[in-house]
């Protein structure tokens, strides 16, 4: 993990005071945490996420709020350098120290430095915090401003005018609850006279070694750096010294060269090598600071090349060209102070676990912390990063905003710029389709405003900190300003004609993208999930409770015009609530099979969204318990390096192979065209080589069927090598016209000290077999999976419970459950 080792560090952190002015109310809060953290666990506020609570609470942040908190200082470093750090102050702010206004504050995201040398004291410092109305200050803004500007429709009026995380004020997945509070680190940097600042790793990659620059910026508070000296050791992913040098502090810029590197790979390509750098700041040999800092050696481009299909838009890492495959993110929780290192990591293994090789932070949320991009390194994940616009229009006529801006900007790339995971630096989410496409008030000052933010000012602040990593200013865009900027030709697409616009999933095929970086479907959380906010009688999914856990306004009504499409009609609510999600798994595994079958052409694919802030009806995979959802399990199989698809049409199938892998692959290709009950109608076998980083058809098929044969009988695919078989199915005709059949199943459970094996079979075709331990939260080596008759499969798990335990909750259901 990055750990920036400051050696005169004293932390703040602990209980504060915790007023709201004009209501005599006082308790205690922990710091970092939230002010809705704080109201929550002194019963003050009830859960926000409960029911329609959200309202009420919401109110909660009209009212201003005041932290305070009382600590020594030891005497012998009050003559240092002294300076108070705020990682993350949520959002409008006065503070005070010992009476004395210091700083206020306007943005959360920015880390905020204020010197305190003057004012520390040895004995009952008294630092004082006003936390302004966030509410009350964009109603305010908006209302004085002269323009009516573009605001994400789900979303609080006026938000544009605050530098705070816009998810907060509302979108149509997350509810309208902007928290406030102190919540990542704040404290005292005590330094006596120097201190290293920052620095920055340039790499020149070479034909067989990589050589560093360290950049090593000091801030040197009394004019002494002659008598300092730094000690500089860089350390292999082996634990290996493979470079030390001493030399005075006076030299800020060290050479390093490393032979025969140990390279950074993205997950699936090698592995994520990580370089340990050292920098330990000395005057007279005793320890002034460390500073120690995890690199990758890697070279990232965005290829973006014309060709016959339009223009690529490519990764290329250390000169491989990536598949990127993966989802979008967004904050993992609404209170922030509830967020912590080992959910994040947790979310982000599962998105390994399912082949996820890409995450795109989204516009709209916060600039991750420090931990997330350190198991993003560790993983080798490649992150896409939105700067913090998303879907609106900027006030870029007022300085002020502006200068804020640029100031943030420069705080988090200076912050995230040496993680190797670092592969794009995007200026934000659909503001150039929205001037475009959307018939947006303001056009003339829209577009000025986008063209001063995202194509004149902050690529210029990009290129100077981070020199190294791509600049995209929009997503999407395409290769002019305002034209085409959703193109499957050029740039990046989002495609949300599917879902929002209520056409067929078929209509993914429509579209072969360069890079699909948005799109999705809806589904609803699992009934343990609804269960957390909803009563027995708010249990349909028009019910009032219901459609507040659904921020995008006619979507359960999407969701069954798109079940009807595919599947009969539920027979009960949590049967609705599976099918909702077999909707969703099986829409955008039919997109993505479509784009990978196009590989060279389409080369990278984000499914929208990986994850949410709140239990909900969205477009998640993993939902905000960090409960899988079928589309997680289906993400396993159709983003696996190898994958075997089948593009259907009335009455014939292709059949594709395509191949991630750096090396070629042979093995058995077999096709079986079966009747329900296990019956071989008629197949055939053969050995193929799939090149590697290529897709490729290896077989046309026909059938002289009508749609009434189709009914009982499924196309099933097997690709076999030497260590794995791939596997697809298609049916002909839509589900709900399957002639399935009631399964009986069998089942043999073996338990090996708590990692169980289950070995399934049926009598007869089974659609979305689901496995499930009730009441606990299993993660499956495979689930919501199909199985001929007389197949036989093992699905893997863990748990802590007994044997006999798991049989008593083991529930086995498939598709003919849900309407029989």
């Amino acid at each position: 993990m990055t750990n920036n080792l400051n050696n005169l560090k004293i932390s703040l952190h602990g209980e504060y005071l915790l007023s709201i002015k004009g209501k005599n109310v006082n308790l205690m809060a922990s710091v970092p945490g939230s002010i809705y953290q704080a109201l929550l666990e002194n019963q003050i506020i009830p859960d926000p996420f409960d029911q329609d609570n959200e309202y009420l609470v919401r109110e909660w942040m009209r009212l201003d709020y005041s932290y305070d908190h009382y600590f020594d200082f030891d005497k012998s470093y009050l003559g240092n350098k002294n300076t108070l750090v705020f990682e993350g102050i949520d959002t409008l702010s006065e503070i005070y120290l010992n009476k004395k206004l210091i700083l206020k504050t306007d943005n959360m995201h920015i880390t905020y430095q204020v010197d305190i040398s003057d004012v520390l004291r040895e004995k009952n410092n008294h630092l004082h915090i006003e936390i302004l109305s966030p509410i009350e200050y964009i109603e305010k803004e908006n209302l004085n401003y002269d323009k009516s500007l573009y605001h994400a429709s789900e979303s609080m009026r006026g938000y544009i005018h605050l530098r705070k995380a816009h998810y907060m004020f509302g979108w149509d997945w997350g509810p309208q609850l902007p928290d406030g509070g102190i919540f990542r680190d704040v404290y005292i940097k005590s330094v006596p006279e120097v201190e290293i600042q920052e620095i920055n790793v340039l790499q020149n990659h070479l034909e067989n070694s990589v050589e560093l620059t360290i950049e090593i910026n000091y801030v040197d508070h009394f004019e002494c750096l002659n008598d300092y000296s730094i000690d500089l050791k860089l350390i292999d992913p082996q634990e290996q010294v493979v470079f030390e040098k001493s030399s005075l502090a006076t030299n800020k810029s060290i050479i390093i060269r490393i032979e025969n590197p140990k390279l950074w790979q993205v997950y699936g390509y090698g592995e994520s090598n990580l370089y340990k750098l050292s920098l330990c700041l000395k005057k007279e040999n005793s320890l002034v600071q460390q500073f120690n800092q995890r690199i990758g050696l890697r070279t990232v481009k965005l290829e973006q090349i014309d060709d016959e299909y339009g223009q690529s838009f490519t990764f290329i890492i250390n000169g491989i060209k990536v598949f990127a495959k993966g989802a979008n993110y967004i904050p993992e929780d609404n209170l922030l102070g509830r967020t912590s290192y080992e959910l994040t990591r947790s979310l982000l293994e599962k998105a390994i676990n399912a082949n996820h090789n890409m995450i795109r932070v989204w516009g709209g949320g916060i600039y991750p912390p420090d931990f997330f991009y350190d198991v993003c390194d560790e993983l080798g994940i490649l992150v896409w990063q939105d700067l913090m616009f998303a879907c609106s229009i900027y006030p870029m006529d007022k300085s002020s905003f502006k200068d804020n801006i640029i100031k943030e900007v420069q705080s988090n790339l200076k912050r995230i710029r040496l993680h190797p995971s670092l592969a794009l630096i995007c200026g934000n989410n659909e503001n150039e389709t929205a001037i475009e496409q959307w018939n947006i008030s303001e056009l003339e000052f829209s577009k000025q405003s986008f063209i001063k933010q995202y194509v004149e000012v902050l690529p210029e602040v990009v290129k100077n900190i981070t020199t190294e990593i791509p600049y995209w200013r929009s997503s999407p865009a395409s290769k002019e300003l305002f034209v085409n900027s959703n193109s499957d030709k050029y740039g990046d697409m989002h495609y949300w004609g599917v879902w929002h616009n209520l056409e067929p999933i078929s209509y993914y095929r429509k579209y072969t993208p360069r890079f699909m970086s948005e799109f999705g479907l809806q589904s609803f959380p699992s009934l343990e999930t609804i269960n957390t906010f909803a009563r027995t009688e708010d249990l349909n999914i028009f019910s009032y409770v219901m459609e507040q856990h659904q921020k995008n306004k006619t979507a359960n009504s999407k969701i069954l015009d798109y079940i009807g499409k595919m599947f009969k009609y539920p027979k009960n609510f949590e049967s609705l609530l599976s099918v909702s999600q077999l909707i969703q798994a099986e829409g955008i595994r039919y997109g993505v099979e479509h784009w990978r079958r196009n590989y060279g052409v389409c080369m990278g694919i984000l499914y929208w969204q990986l994850n949410d802030c709140w239990p909900v009806a969205s477009w998640s995979s993993i939902d905000y318990y960090g409960r899988l959802k079928a589309l997680y399990y289906h993400s396993k199989k159709f983003y696996d390096d190898l994958l075997v698809s089948i593009e259907e049409k009335k009455n014939q199938a292709k059949v594709y192979l395509t191949n991630d892998l750096l090396v070629d692959v042979s093995g058995e290709l077999k096709y079986s065209f079966v009747d329900f009950t296990g019956n071989v109608l008629f197949e055939e076998s053969r050995l193929v080589t799939i090149d590697k980083q290529s897709s490729k058809r290896f077989y046309d098929l026909k059938f002289d069927l009508t749609q009434n044969d189709f009914m009982d009988k499924v196309l099933y695919v097997s690709f076999k090598t030497e260590t794995k078989i791939y596997e697809n199915y298609v049916s002909f005709v839509p589900d709900k016209y399957l002639k399935l059949q009631k399964p009986n199943f069998k089942s043999a459970l073996i338990d090996n000290d708590g990692l169980f094996a289950l070995e399934i079979s049926t009598d007869t075709f089974v659609k979305y077999l689901e496995v499930k331990v009730l009441g606990e939260d299993i993660v499956f080596s495979d689930n919501f999976f199909n199985l001929l008759a007389n197949q036989k499969r093992t699905i893997t798990f863990n748990s802590k419970l007994k044997r006999n335990e798991v049989l008593n909750k083991l529930k086995i259901n498939c598709l003919y459950d849900t309407y029989q």
